[in-house]
Order: C-alpha cells, then sequence, then structure tokens
C-alpha cells in the first residue's frame, strides 16, 4: 500500500511540475526589471528598486510603483501604499475591469487601460464601478460618479453601497433609502438596513423586522419578518418564531414557515431546506 501511496504521490507531482514550469515561463519579459510586482487582470503593478527585497516592510510608502499595461506599456508612476489599501488597481477584482483607482498627493480617480485619466485623483476614497458607476467620497460623505467623472449624485450621503438593477443604497442620519442612476431619491432614507434589489425587490428593515420593496419605493411585503434572504426565482425566504418559509412576489406565504434553515430556490426549482438534523429539498 506504502508503494501505491508512493507512486501515486510521484505521478501527481509529475503532472503538477509541467505546469508551474509553464506558469514561471509566463512571466512577461517586460517585468524582468523590476524586483516585485503583481498582476490582476491584465494590470501590472511593479516596483524598480531593489531595496524592497531587503526592507523590513515592503508594503511601506517608501517605494514607488509603477503601474503598466499587458504589454508592458507604463500607465502611471510614483504610486505608494496607502494606509488601508494599495494605491493602484483594485477596481477589477469585483467590479468593471477596464477601469482602474490610482492615487496621487491630490486623491484617488480612476484610469483606462489607455493611461488616460477618465476620473481626476479628487477623492478621499473611491469604491468599484459597477453598472457604470462609482461610489466616491468627498468631505466625508459619500457619492457617485459616472465613467465620465461627472457627478451624478453629488457627495452628500454618510454611506452607500455600489449599485444593483439600477438603484444602490445610501444612508443618511442612521437610516437608509435608495436613489437611481441620475441620482434622484427613489426611497426616502427611512429604513433602519436594505440589501441590494434582486428580482426587482430590495429587503428593509424597520424597528428589527423585513420586508421587501420596489423599484418604485412601494412597500411589496410589510416588515413581518425576523429575518428575510433575497429573492430566488420568484420566492424569497422568510424567518418567523424560529422558522423558515417562503413567501412571493406579493408576499402571499408560498411554503408556511417549518423549517430549521432553508437555502434559496435555484434554477432547477428546488430549494435545499433542513428540519430537525434532516436535510431535504
Amino acid at each position: 500500500m506504502k508503494k501505491l501511496v508512493c507512486l501515486l504521490t510521484a505521478m501527481i507531482l509529475l503532472t503538477l511540475l509541467p505546469a508551474c514550469a509553464a506558469e514561471e515561463a509566463e512571466e512577461p519579459p517586460f517585468l524582468a526589471q523590476y524586483a516585485d510586482w503583481y498582476e490582476e487582470d491584465g494590470w501590472y503593478v511593479a516596483c524598480e528598486d531593489p531595496a524592497l527585497l531587503t526592507a523590513e516592510d515592503r508594503f511601506s510608502a517608501d517605494f514607488d510603483w509603477t503601474l503598466l499595461d499587458e504589454n508592458g506599456r507604463v500607465l502611471l508612476t510614483g504610486l505608494r501604499w496607502t494606509d488601508d489599501f494599495f494605491a493602484a488597481p483594485f477596481i477589477g477584482f469585483e467590479g468593471e475591469a477596464d477601469l482602474a483607482a490610482f492615487h496621487t498627493e491630490a486623491g484617488w480617480g480612476f484610469i483606462d487601460r489607455t493611461g488616460t485619466v477618465v476620473v481626476e485623483p479628487l477623492y478621499d476614497s473611491v469604491g468599484d464601478f459597477f453598472e457604470g458607476l462609482a461610489d466616491v467620497q468627498s468631505g466625508g460623505k459619500w457619492g457617485f460618479v459616472d465613467r465620465t467623472g461627472a457627478v451624478v449624485a453629488e457627495p452628500q450621503y454618510d454611506d452607500v453601497e455600489s449599485f444593483s438593477e439600477g438603484l444602490a443604497a445610501v444612508e443618511a442620519g442612521g437610516k437608509w433609502g435608495f436613489v437611481d442612476r441620475t441620482g434622484a431619491v427613489v426611497v426616502e432614507p427611512m429604513y433602519d438596513s436594505v440589501r441590494d434589489f434582486s428580482e426587482g425587490l430590495a429587503a428593509v428593515e424597520a424597528g428589527g423586522k423585513w420586508g421587501f420593496v420596489d423599484s418604485t419605493g412601494a412597500l411589496a411585503v410589510e416588515p413581518l419578518y425576523d429575518s428575510v434572504d433575497d429573492f430566488s426565482e420568484g420566492l424569497a425566504a422568510v424567518k418567523a418564531e424560529g422558522k423558515w418559509g417562503f413567501i412571493d412576489r406579493t408576499g402571499d406565504l408560498a411554503v408556511e414557515p417549518r423549517f430549521d434553515d432553508v437555502n434559496g430556490f435555484t434554477r432547477a426549482g428546488f430549494a435545499v431546506v433542513w428540519q430537525d438534523s434532516i436535510v431535504g429539498v
């Protein structure tokens, strides 16, 4: 048995070695001059200073980094680490990967893959681009800009979330509401908590109970439940008196709350449910 295990281990290692070698061979030659670098979605950030390799803190603000495209063309120089995250591309991690945030002494902005600054570095902080809009912070308040840098909603909110289905959650005075892509308030900030829109409805919390609003701000489901999940395949999981069930888009109970836990419905029309430690669908 030991010989068989050893043989299998050797075979696995042999299959991995070519892959590792190929991965190492794929390093673009234009990176050879740099002491360290990383890549994300075709953006390269590299540091040329050899002192970086022996530095006690390689991520201090003492080192300049350079932003390059996939062909090695220099797009930005003099980038630095900040207190929270790297002053270079991070938007491509989750948002629209053709734009990247960058930081200068003036603030945060965005650059495209041609090296053109599309949003001037004017902001204290920025978020991801979703649905063509990004959240930006100035003077401690948040607003939104489009891909040309035009301000869609002036920084006036205490907090914001990214756009989903054409609407974004905004917080003012400790309460949450929603704005549309023009910056117009669709749902006044009046809820204790909200979630992103899913299938045209968003979960909202008021007084410790959860319900749903539609894209016009009208209550589709009164806040009656201890907890809810987002709508999936026309149904949403709801919790009442310690048990889970499902409602439809009108708020009618499709499945009475009787399960200990549930997952949302899939495209196949099934949902996983738990009751008395037994799993079913």
